[in-house]
């Protein structure tokens, strides 16, 4: 049985909150279209009225984790003034929802459900200039290290690649479970804004 039967209203918003719960419990690939409409109380056919497919509904349910986590991390920088420290901030925040909504998270890392909107503020701000600068060397060409686009860039790998050990429970053989991620995020941020260390002694 569904878990909240849809009677009228949203009926986008109902089928999204469905495939959020679908995923949830049974990954990203564990359901159909016919099954969210059930979750969602529905027809079989009613989700077509706005998503012309199961990978549709997908890259919409992707966008909604993405605007809300963008939403938490404005949440926990509003009142930081130091950009540094905000940067941490999204880091600790992003590690967080992660474990908390691993299934969702799953879906907006998809490259098959990521939509670039050339409009976005998030594109223009990091991607964009990133992605030129990168095009602006040659593959065999060393980047520098230094480039301020480039430290942006490894903070967000590492918190992605410790959000992915995380969710993906490759840490737990070793005892260290997902209840861990702000101790972890707030650790490797700090980490980030460390200076770099000097030579080793005698060079």
């Amino acid at each position: 049985m569904p878990r909240n039967q849809y009677h009228h209203g949203d009926l986008r918003s109902a089928l999204l909150s469905a495939a959020r719960r679908l995923v949830a419990d049974h990954g990203p690939d564990g359901f159909t279209m016919a099954r969210a409409a059930r979750e969602a109380g529905v027809s079989s056919g009613a989700p077509y009225r706005h998503f012309p497919d199961r990978s549709a509904l997908m890259a919409a349910l992707a966008q909604q984790g993405d605007e809300e986590l963008r939403r938490r991390m404005a949440v926990a920088t509003e009142d930081i003034a130091d950009p540094l420290e905000a940067f941490r901030q999204q880091g600790i925040v992003y590690t967080r929802f992660a474990v908390e909504e691993p299934g969702w998270f799953r879906v907006m890392s998809m490259p098959e459900y990521i939509t670039v909107r050339e409009d976005d503020p998030e594109i223009q701000a990091f991607w964009a200039p990133f992605a030129q600068f990168i095009q602006a060397h040659g593959p065999d060409d060393p980047l520098p290290p230094q480039h301020p686009l480039m430290a942006v860039f490894a903070g967000r790998a590492l918190v992605h690649g410790l959000a992915s050990l995380l969710v993906q429970g490759s840490l737990e053989p070793f005892g260290i479970s997902r209840d861990r991620a702000g101790q972890l995020a707030d650790a490797i941020t700090r980490f980030l804004a460390m200076p770099p260390p000097g030579p080793p002694p005698g060079t």
